[in-house]
Order: structure tokens, then C-alpha cells, then sequence
């Protein structure tokens, strides 16, 4: 009687340890959810509030570069102050992005588009940064229509980044090519795929590009900007899609960065 007594009690102890255990993480859990709640508000504040000062010395820096009578030699010093400026707002635009698209907290306008025509849409925006740098920007499908469900905004900001990301990173006189295709033999998703001629992701560094703030060895071409938000941006907007975002890359040979999303 006296050790069914005992592995009674340890069993009964152990349930109520297990339990208790249960009870203080779902505590620290509920405490951490609502610390990254108000620190990704308080970000979103701070980033909104910054970025109107910052956008108001851009725009009269750009105002004064277009005043003929002002010295070359100044001229020089207000192109530092708008291309500095310029940097600061896309830190701050993606940082803003940043603090919206968190997990379970994105909303999505989702409507029912031609998918085709907005992919079309989106390179012939992102067609004078290529021009610019004497790239080819193509698109490859052998998809003539489809109609997906999908948030337009959101998904531009996908694309955008996938794309910006193919022209800072590739060398003048390359090609980059946008290439979409069905992801399944039941034709249930569709895959967009960004191919470029750039450096390629060295693999020290290919566990992490998805994480926020994280930047690789790679320099742009021409000097532009890199904060280490578009992918991660981009991987959230995908997921919230109920899709995924991968990439595979060689070193001196390019990338590609693909994303699948559900027809339906």
C-alpha cells in the first residue's frame, strides 16, 4: 500500500510540476507577445514621425539642385544631403513595413486579380532603374492568363523587392529575368521566379538572408543602398499569402529567389 501511496503521489506531483510548467510558459508567452506588440508600435510611431522631417529636406534639397544660379561646387553638397536623405527614408520605410507585417498581426486586401498583367505591371515600374544601369529586364511565361487571389499592394511590395534587390546586385550589359510557371502538375499554385546574373549569395550567409537587418558581403553596383529588410519583408507577405519563399544560388554565378502562391 505504502509504494502505491508513493507512485501515486509522484505521478499526481509530476502532473501538477507539468502543469504548473504549462501555466508560466503560456505566461511569458502572452507577457512576450504583447512586448513585441508595443515595441513594433512604438517603432512604427517613431519611423512614421522621422520620416516626414527627413522627407521634407530631400524634397528641398532636390528643389534647391534645380536653382541654376547656385555654385557647381555647392550643388555637390546638396547631391550628398538628397541621396543621404533618400537612404534615411528607405531605412525608414522598410522599417515601418517592417513593424506592420509581423506575424498573425498583417491584414490582407485580398481580391481576386490577373496575375499576368500585374507582374507585367510591376517590371515596367521597376524597367527605368534597369534601363539606368543597362540591364535587360524580361519575362518569361508560358502562363497567357491566370486569375489568383491576392493583396495587390502587398504582393507589389514582394516583387519590387525581389526585383530591386537583382538590379543593385548585377553588373551593367546582364540580363534579369522575371519567370513564372504552375508550381504543381494539379496546376493549384503558381511560381514566380527572379533570376539574375549577380555575384550570387556566398554560403556563410544563406541561413539568414530571410532574417531582419541582416545584410551579406555582396556590394551593390552602383552604390545603392541595402538595409537587410526587403526579404524578410517579402517572406512575410508570402506567408501571410499561405505561400512560400525559397532561393538558390551560386557564388559568382547569380541567384534566383522564388515564391509559390495558392491559385485558390
Amino acid at each position: 500500500r505504502i509504494a502505491i501511496f508513493v507512485a501515486g503521489f509522484i505521478v499526481s506531483n509530476r502532473f501538477y510540476i507539468e502543469k504548473k510548467q504549462r501555466e508560466i510558459i503560456a505566461v511569458q508567452n502572452e507577457a512576450l507577445e504583447k512586448t513585441n506588440a508595443e515595441l513594433n508600435k512604438f517603432i512604427g510611431i517613431a519611423a512614421h514621425d522621422i520620416r516626414n522631417p527627413v522627407g521634407s529636406i530631400s524634397m528641398m534639397a532636390d528643389l534647391l539642385l534645380e536653382d541654376e544660379d547656385i555654385p557647381k561646387d555647392k550643388k555637390e553638397y546638396l547631391h550628398m544631403i538628397s541621396s543621404t536623405a533618400q537612404t534615411a527614408l528607405q531605412i525608414l520605410n522598410d522599417t515601418l513595413n517592417l513593424s506592420k507585417i509581423q506575424p498573425g498581426v498583417i491584414q490582407l486586401n485580398l481580391t481576386t486579380k490577373e496575375y499576368i498583367k500585374f507582374v507585367k505591371e510591376c517590371l515596367f515600374l521597376n524597367n527605368y532603374l534597369a534601363v539606368k544601369k543597362k540591364q535587360g529586364l524580361d519575362l518569361e511565361t508560358a502562363i497567357e492568363s491566370v486569375d489568383i487571389v491576392f493583396d495587390k499592394t502587398r504582393l507589389s511590395q514582394v516583387i519590387n523587392n525581389l526585383l530591386t534587390n537583382a538590379i543593385k546586385y548585377s553588373e551593367p550589359g546582364t540580363n534579369i529575368v522575371v519567370r513564372i510557371s504552375y508550381s504543381e502538375e494539379d496546376y493549384s499554385s503558381i511560381l514566380t521566379e527572379v533570376i539574375d546574373q549577380g555575384p550570387g549569395i556566398d554560403e556563410q550567409y544563406q541561413d539568414t538572408i530571410f532574417i531582419p537587418f541582416v545584410t551579406t558581403s555582396n556590394k551593390t553596383t552602383n552604390k545603392e543602398s541595402k538595409t537587410g529588410l526587403g526579404l524578410a519583408i517579402a517572406k512575410r507577405i508570402v506567408e501571410a499569402h499561405k505561400g512560400s519563399i525559397a532561393f538558390t544560388s551560386k557564388k559568382e554565378e547569380g541567384s534566383v529567389v522564388f515564391f509559390c502562391l495558392p491559385i485558390t
